[in-house]
């Protein structure tokens, strides 16, 4: 997760990037913000999934 400061031209929602560090290049997407869930309202895993290949 991080924050980055992007030309308005690149800022839409689902824009994909690349942002580059000192390990390498790694992929991010332009999201809407609060992009984290403070009241834990979003599962982590898809249940539905798990349940369905136990």
């Amino acid at each position: 997760m991080g924050f980055a400061m992007v030309p308005i031209g690149l800022a839409s929602l689902g824009t994909e990037l690349a942002v580059h560090r000192p390990g390498g290049q790694v992929p991010a997407v332009v999201v809407d913000k609060p992009f984290v869930d403070p009241k834990k309202m979003l599962p982590k895993q898809d249940l539905r999934r798990l349940a369905a290949t136990s």
